[in-house]
């Protein structure tokens, strides 16, 4: 045979598959610059400067995206909650509100509509693995193992700093940040709350109530500040069961009673939420356990200092550095000398003096005291639920199965049984007479043949005349 001819064409295929993997293992490029843009109804400078806190914003805006290369897919950035999207007309966007969405193609164009949207930014992707910044969030589900209760968009990467990303590192507790005032005056607040929480590890998106934030020293101040925009006390107690109810989380964490640096609406979050769980209905759900930050009761010392390998052994704390980077507008305050020092030599939780991220106090809980220093400890994440009953329900399948077997071949043997015993019952002579037969099928012919041998013998005996008989003499008689 001539493999010659065969070689080309194996080479040619083995070529073109190592290609295809590769583009396929190949991470996605941003072609935004590449592609066809036209837009109407809204101004298209504005969606492509790489600026969070510029945005434009229109009515019936219609978004048309060409190339010359198939696309893997937009991703747009809001700075107001879209209204009425499609996608090619027919797949519906934009339908979650979320202020980030990732919009997969598979193809070389698309065509974006909407009712009313307000945009800051758009970026068009090539195919393949997508970059880590790209943000492709979660609806969030109703069972949490862990809420955490922030007053504003930046505090999670304060005075938490590291809780989220070193629950997240677990990898099997589901977290959840629900944020009780809103950032939207200022456009870009929010994409930086976002882009941090997603550095974080955090897929959940976030909750954001809609709550205006003012500066007050006091909760009552907070409180009046509130009231006038609209939100009495029962108001924000009424937003905050509605959260509790929806997602069930296990585990609370809240601010310091004190508003840690003296924030009232640090203060405010935290009592609302305690009034909240305090006052529940028997139909409201309430959780297990709720810890305070710096509360002196029952306190624990997160571990939020512990390299973390699936994060090229950067600690929790390390990441939420990280993640504070992102909030840009509010590297002008003191936080963040307080966050990373006054020459950047803060690297570890432990070295912060005041309102350290890492120490916390259990307030309330159903199951128990701790004796370590896990927020989830007495409790079974839901992950952990759903593996035992997994395994349950295996184990029981298989008993069952065996069960199933051991009965089945149970039945066989009995089905043996009645056979056999159906055998003799239709049979005309019981068992024993069966026996007796086939003994006398061998014995009764031996005896015939026996008295046979002996007649002939006796026979034979009589004709040979065996008696001796002896003559006298006439004279003798």
């Amino acid at each position: 045979m001539n493999f010659k001819k065969f070689l080309l064409p194996l080479f040619v295929a083995v070529l073109t598959l190592s290609l295809s993997l590769f583009a396929f293992a190949a991470e996605a490029t941003d072609v935004t610059g590449d592609v066809k843009l036209t837009v109407e109804n809204i101004r298209k400078t504005r969606l492509t400067d790489g600026k969070i806190d510029t945005a434009s914003s229109g009515k019936n805006v219609k978004i048309e995206i060409e190339s010359e290369e198939p696309l893997g897919g937009i991703w747009l950035r809001y700075s107001a909650a879209p209204v009425g999207g499609y996608l090619d007309g027919e797949t519906k966007i934009a339908e979650n509100g979320f202020w980030s969405e990732f919009i997969p193609l598979e193809k070389n164009s698309a065509t974006l509509t909407f009712e009313e949207v307000t945009i800051c930014e758009i970026n068009v992707f090539s195919k393949g693995e997508l970059p880590s910044e790209v943000q492709c969030w979660k609806v969030a589900q109703n069972e949490t193992d862990l809420m955490l209760f922030s007053a504003h968009s930046d505090d999670d990467q304060l005075f938490f700093a590291g809780l989220i990303p070193y629950y997240i590192a677990r990898g099997d507790v589901d977290v959840k940040v629900c944020f009780l005032t809103t950032s939207y005056q200022d456009i870009s607040r929010v994409q930086e709350l976002l882009a941090g929480l997603w550095h974080c590890g955090l897929k959940n998106y976030p909750t954001i109530l809609p709550m205006p934030d003012e500066y007050s020293e006091s909760y009552n101040r907070a409180n009046t500040l509130l009231k006038r925009n609209g939100y009495a006390e029962e108001d924000a107690m009424a937003l905050v069961r509605d959260v509790l109810n929806t997602y069930a989380p296990s585990v609370v964490v809240l601010h310091d009673f004190d508003g840690e640096y003296g924030h009232g609406m640090h203060r405010y979050a935290a009592k609302v939420v305690v009034d909240t769980v305090e006052n529940a209905s028997e139909t409201d759900f309430t959780p297990k356990k709720i810890y305070v930050h710096l509360l002196a009761q029952n306190e624990i010392t997160l571990p939020i200092d512990t390299p973390i390998e699936a994060r090229d052994g950067k600690s929790a704390f390390n990441i939420s550095q990280e993640a504070f980077g992102f909030h840009k507008s509010q590297h002008w305050t003191w936080f963040y000398d307080w966050i990373y020092g006054d020459n950047r030599e803060i690297t570890a939780a432990s070295q912060i003096r005041t309102y350290n991220p890492a120490k916390y106090g259990l307030y309330m809980s159903v199951v128990g005291a701790d004796s370590g220093n896990d927020m989830l400890e007495n409790i079974e994440t839901h992950a952990a639920r759903r593996a035992r009953e997994e395994a349950e329900a295996a184990a029981a399948a298989e008993a069952e199965a065996k069960a199933a077997q051991v009965a089945a071949e149970a039945a066989a043997e009995e089905t043996t049984y009645i056979n056999h015993d159906e055998y003799y019952e239709h049979s005309e002579e019981p068992v024993e007479s069966k026996k007796e037969l086939n003994i006398r099928v061998f014995i009764l012919p031996a005896i015939i043949i026996l008295i046979i041998i002996a007649t002939i013998f006796i026979i034979w005996v009589v004709e040979e005349d065996p008696f001796v008989r002896v003559e006298f003499p006439d004279d003798e008689m």
